[in-house]
């Protein structure tokens, strides 16, 4: 193979290691949002009224992810 097709090559496997990548973060954010949104409805809190506070929702020293830019 010529240095131009293992170029090519090397760029559209970057390529695809890239969309694998998003796919994957988007699929794992779909899923916790469902398992969040099924805790939810386990627990009754349907309502801002009703609302409670869940477990894994506190803030960890160790946190690693995505960033929370939400205000405090």
């Amino acid at each position: 193979m010529s240095e131009t097709g293992r170029i090519i090559l090397s760029i559209c496997v970057l390529i695809a290691v890239y969309i694998l990548t998003r796919k994957y973060h988007t699929w794992k954010t779909k899923r916790t949002f469902g398992d969040i949104i099924e805790d939810l409805k386990q627990k009754e809190a349907l309502a801002p009224s009703s609302a409670v506070e869940l477990p894994y929702a506190k803030a960890s020293m160790f946190r690693i992810g995505i960033r929370d830019y939400r205000p405090k």
